[in-house]
């Protein structure tokens, strides 16, 4: 069986706004969806070693975030949907974007947990 075109292997997040997929050489953010569409931006790649994280917890009253730049990356908008770098979660996607964060955030070559 064949793949689909612009196919990449990888461990994949779902959020509000958008899709983060995680390879070994790339972050990718994708955007389907009523939510991701908000933004205008379908597809950024950014390089996994030059990507930085920014973070704000969900809650249950507030929405969380990842925001994830690298050198290209321009200033934010004014409203977080809009933001090309950043892709919102809900509560109950909290515990798949932890696990977002730490393998962003691990040092290459080591393990999880």
């Amino acid at each position: 069986m064949s793949k689909p075109t612009g196919w990449v292997p990888g461990v994949r997040y779902s959020g509000y706004t958008g899709q983060v997929l995680v390879d070994d050489l790339n972050v990718t953010i994708s955007r389907e969806g009523f939510g991701g569409r908000l933004t205008g931006v379908e597809l950024r790649r950014l390089t996994r070693d030059e990507v930085k994280v920014e973070h704000r917890p969900a809650t249950r009253l507030r929405n969380g975030w990842v925001r994830l730049t690298d050198s290209t990356s321009g200033p934010r908008p004014r409203l977080e949907y809009q933001d090309p770098d950043l892709v919102l979660y809900t509560w109950q996607q909290r515990e798949a974007f932890g696990d977002l964060l730490d393998r962003l955030t691990r040092p290459p070559g080591s393990s999880a947990h």
